[in-house]
């Protein structure tokens, strides 16, 4: 027969001191679950608010560039002009 102290020592050392367990429940299990909801409040927000911003932006744009729709050529020629004028300008400056 074994003394009442030997079976839960045996069983501690037995176990290593349970040191995979604290380990599993402290740091794979509980930051594994942290990391995962900071990772999806950076997804739902950062990521998504920059994709987002960047479609939001490209339709204002679109909605600004739409008005020099006109479907004359000869105003596109005047812009293809102005906007040679202006690189020319740009570049005299620069």
């Amino acid at each position: 027969t074994s003394s009442p102290l030997v079976r839960p020592v045996y069983n501690l050392v037995y176990n290593k001191y349970y040191f995979d367990e604290i380990y599993y429940y402290l740091f794979v299990k509980g930051v594994g679950f942290g990391l995962g909801r900071i990772s999806a409040l950076i997804d739902r927000f950062v990521i998504d608010g920059i994709v987002n911003g960047l479609a939001a932006l490209s339709r204002a744009c679109g909605d600004i560039l739409r008005f020099t729709q006109s479907g004359l050529v000869n105003t596109y020629a005047l812009y293809f002009v102005l906007g040679l004028l202006a690189t020319v300008i740009i570049i005299w400056l620069v």
